[in-house]
């Protein structure tokens, strides 16, 4: 779950981009903790709020048949990139997110704003990081943090004029400046593929990780065998990363 429970021992995977509902339903059978819906007009993964409700129910119903014994629960993130606040609103409600992703260059104004009006909506801050902004990046993460209670930041790479899902690692210089001062959970983005996640939670132990390009058929159309051969990668690492959990 999102937010920080003790109970949870497994390190947090996101397959996100979902476009499809054999897509939502198999990473949810695969062993992913959240499926992403990107409400980002300008994202080749976009999927409006009517698509993404039926999304979110394919995922629903496969963790209900296949995974309702396990401990913890699936999350349901909403990807949003320079939204209204009443239009996050809207579609969190509309579609029944269990957490929302801030991934685009929204103030602390803005997001506090939507804090006020779903106050046990769990928060995700995504920062677009590279190794000469990673100082910026910080500042304004722990300003933010000092307005409202963050359950995590995710991490990606900097790419000029684009919003995620670009397939570029961040560096491992980022991840070192983040862990520096006392700061919210890690899901690390960026890049993430099977052949590299393993390599790439040895190094960084995020708490999270998330991926979307690296599952990928073509933009918003997974791949079941990549899919699956991602979450056992990043399973068969998690106890390098327990120290983070």
């Amino acid at each position: 779950m999102i937010w920080p429970d003790e109970q949870e021992k497994n390190m947090w995977i996101k397959i996100c981009g979902i476009t499809r509902t054999e897509d939502a339903a198999f990473a949810v059978e695969a062993g992913a903790s959240a499926i992403g819906l990107n409400f980002f007009r300008g994202s080749k993964r976009y999927v409006s709020a009517d698509l993404a409700f039926s999304l979110a129910e394919a995922a629903r119903q496969a963790f209900s048949e296949g995974r309702s014994s396990e401990s913890g629960t699936l999350d349901i993130v909403g990807v949003f990139v320079n939204s209204s606040v009443d239009e996050v609103v809207q579609i969190a409600k509309a579609v029944e997110l269990t957490a929302v992703q801030f991934h685009g260059d929204e103030s602390i104004a803005a997001i506090s704003q939507f804090h006020r009006q779903m106050p046990s909506m769990p928060i995700v801050r995504a920062m677009r990081v590279s190794i000469d902004r990673v100082n910026l990046c910080m500042a304004e993460l722990d300003a933010l943090c000092e307005s409202i209670p963050l359950a995590a930041c995710l991490l990606d790479a900097f790419v000029p004029g684009e919003f995620g899902g670009t397939g570029a690692t961040v560096d491992g210089g980022v991840v070192q400046r983040y862990f520096s001062s006392e700061r919210p959970r890690l899901i690390l983005a960026g890049g993430l593929t099977a052949d590299n996640v393993s390599a790439i939670v040895a190094s960084s132990k995020p708490w999270g990780i998330d991926t979307a390009s690296g599952v990928e058929e073509s933009p918003g159309h997974k791949c079941s065998e990549k899919v699956r051969a991602f979450i056992n990668a990043a399973r068969g690492c998690e106890a390098q990363v327990s120290g983070r959990l």
